[in-house]
């Protein structure tokens, strides 16, 4: 993926917004119509969104994890009883 400036003016296509987009992304496998232009405000928004969903899973992964601590039981000795 990259980050481009539009060459022309173009309104965001983010949701009902009626700024001009000031970026492109832009995906390397896609031509420009596969490209999503967007305004500095609506990427801020999609930045905190994204931000807020990978600290939640990335919570939920530390939370799991230490679940799976504690579950874990220990080895038992492995003496012989013939001894």
């Amino acid at each position: 993926m990259e980050l481009i400036k539009p060459k022309y003016r173009i309104r965001c296509e983010f949701g009902v917004c009626k700024n001009f987009a000031n970026m492109t992304i832009k995906h390397s496998r896609l031509g420009i119509g596969g490209a999503l232009n967007i305004c500095s405000e609506c990427a801020k928004g999609l930045m905190d969104l994204l931000k807020n969903e990978f600290k939640t899973a990335k919570k939920e992964e530390v939370v799991k994890a230490d679940e799976d601590v504690e579950t874990k039981k220990t080895p038992k000795s492995t003496k012989n009883k013939s001894e």
